[in-house]
């Protein structure tokens, strides 16, 4: 696995739970927040005024963003034709392209709505009034289904160190039959883990991967599929880590840490279901074996019940 290794999981998550209820209060006060604004600046000022650290401000403008600004499909499909820029000198064409970008965020703010490089514009900018250093990341992103597709997000500084998140996805998803925006707060993209954040984010510049080995474009394709930001079921780590299972004696196994973990799980191949035995273990880690049958490739479902079931992930059987 060419991400963090398997004890830092576990480090993560210990230190995760004191941070977790700090955010919990961080976005119950944002989601009460009623004070009037005129530009980004402002909002950002007023927002963060009852934070005293960088990584409250930081999760309360995340928080803010992800639950104020509505993805616009409709721009999405149809995106308004490219801009282009000139100026007579080098200082005039980056004060009009600084201009053009002022203009789009006020456009973001006003509207509520925009694609991901509205929200990352929207997040840099308060960022940078609120004080905290941040950067717009671009590069590509899969979702559960397979695509890939060009994305923004970005990178924020705080207690020393950059942190990765998504207010985009953040947000909501889409729903492609209705081809709508479904709001859905997924505070896993927060601060999240760049072993998780490399799942389904691949920067273009190879240092934003913050790995100490950083993937391939070809890696980066070939990873399992993992819905680590479920906020019904979020994962904080699975094994095996390459999403590649080795069947031993007709077997096969799969380690999952949930924050909260379903109480139903179905294991799956096409239309076959195979039987499968759950074991929750003493250190947190729910334990899913059955016998693949051949099968080249697995889904793994879980709920609250069989009839009502979510993707957790897909691997591959070797």
């Amino acid at each position: 696995m060419k991400t963090l290794p398997f004890l830092s999981f576990l480090f993560l998550l210990a230190n995760s739970l004191p941070a977790q209820q700090e955010y919990e209060r961080v976005d119950s006060i944002v989601q009460s927040f009623q004070e009037p604004y005129s530009d980004p600046a402002g909002l950002a000022l007023l927002l963060t005024k009852p934070f005293r650290t960088e990584r409250e401000k930081a999760r309360a403008i995340f928080a803010w963003v992800s639950f104020n600004i509505r993805y616009d499909y409709k721009k999405y499909k149809d995106p308004p034709s490219t801009h282009y820029f000139t100026g007579a000198n080098a200082k005039e064409l980056e004060k009009n392209m600084r201009e053009y970008r002022e203009k789009g965020i006020r456009s973001t703010l006003k509207s509520k709505k925009g694609v991901c490089s509205d929200y990352s514009h929207l997040v840099q900018k308060m960022c940078e009034a609120a004080g905290l250093e941040c950067t717009l990341i671009g590069g590509q992103a899969r979702t559960l289904r397979g695509r890939s597709g060009t994305h923004a997000w970005n990178a924020v500084k705080f207690d020393g160190r950059w942190h990765l998140l998504d207010a985009t996805w953040g947000a909501g998803f889409i729903d492609r039959e209705d081809e709508k925006f479904v709001r859905r707060y997924s505070p896993a993209f927060f601060d999240t883990a760049p072993s998780l954040f490399i799942l389904n984010h691949l920067p273009d510049e190879e240092k934003w991967q913050m790995l100490e080995k950083p993937l391939s474009q070809k890696e980066f394709a070939k990873q399992p599929t993992v819905n680590f930001s479920n906020p019904d079921y979020p994962i904080t780590a699975y094994t095996p880590g390459n999403g590649k299972i080795v069947p031993v004696g007709g077997k096969a196994e799969i380690r999952i840490q949930f924050g909260a973990a379903p109480k139903v799980f179905v294991v799956s191949a096409g239309n076959r279901e195979f039987p499968t035995d759950v074991e929750t273990t003493e250190d947190g880690w729910t334990v899913l074996r059955f016998a693949p049958g051949g099968a080249s490739e697995i889904k793994v479902f879980g709920g609250e019940s069989w009839e009502r079931t979510v993707i957790v992930g897909k691997f591959e059987v070797e």
